[in-house]
């Protein structure tokens, strides 16, 4: 996991994995499923969200899942 304050009120944490394939995408799970519902949650918390795939550019290895957010000073 990667915490970083690039200001002193913005808070940026961001993951990396190593399957590039699979970016994120929100998604509506219904009611029965059990998985599906950790970007919502991103995506309601941050003020932006986003993913870079990381490696060649022809051939990314990894990818890494970041959000941005405000913080108290």
């Amino acid at each position: 996991m990667i915490v970083d304050r690039p200001a002193h009120d913005r808070l940026y944490l961001a993951i990396v994995d190593m399957d590039p394939s699979r970016v994120p995408m929100l998604r509506a799970p219904g009611g029965d499923d059990t998985d599906g519902r950790g970007l919502i949650l991103v995506d309601v918390l941050a003020d932006r969200w986003g993913y870079d795939l990381l490696g060649p550019a022809r051939r990314p290895n990894r990818k890494r899942c970041w959000a941005e957010m405000k913080a108290a000073p």
